[in-house]
């Protein structure tokens, strides 16, 4: 049988570049559409959600910070993640998210139009992307973090120190193995 592939078509996407959420809060306090931005930890969403609410003081918009201890506190970020659920869409005006969204979550909402993603992981990122449901004719601005120098260096330090372990747990069970098959024990 024959294997069915697809390309992903992402035409719809006006790509923007950031380094630092402050870049963006004036042009998120101005913009009369939804976002969703995902952020890496949560003293970034905790901060920024903060700094936006702040910014939206004397207005009627709110931004909202959910994480996975969300689904079991009472409060507005329970109720945008029971919004996205039941309805497939959030009621605030900016929804900052963990990875908590970035799987099993549709999000089908035209005003949701600015989708900031800061994941260097290409799995997850394309998960984050792919929470908005597109229709023909819809358009988003996906801004994207770009990260330093040192944070790829460290990047690269860690995963060669996870190389090197799993060489080494390779290296010892192949060892334990060749003992145990000389002496027919197991």
């Amino acid at each position: 049988a024959k294997g069915y592939t697809q390309e992903i078509c992402y035409d719809y996407l006006d790509c923007k570049y950031f380094s630092e959420y402050k870049e963006l809060e004036k042009r998120i306090a101005e913009s009369d559409d939804k976002w969703l931005i995902f952020v890496n930890k949560k003293s970034d969403g905790q901060k920024l959600c903060r700094r936006l609410n702040e910014l939206f003081w004397g207005t009627k918009k709110r931004a909202v910070f959910v994480t996975s201890e969300s689904k079991y506190r009472n409060g507005e970020a329970n109720k945008e993640l029971r919004n996205i659920e039941e309805k497939e869409r959030f009621e605030c005006d900016v929804l900052i998210a963990t990875a908590v969204l970035d799987n099993g979550v549709n999000i089908k909402d035209s005003k949701l139009k600015n989708i900031v993603i800061s994941a260097y992981d290409k799995t997850e990122f394309i998960q984050m992307l792919g929470r908005r449901r597109v229709n023909e004719g819809d358009t988003v601005t996906l801004y994207i973090r770009y990260f330093s120098a040192n944070t790829f260096s460290g990047l690269r330090r860690n995963t060669e120190e996870n190389i090197d372990f799993m060489m080494w747990f390779y290296e010892a069970n192949t060892v334990k193995q060749s003992k145990m098959c000389a002496n027919n024990t197991w």
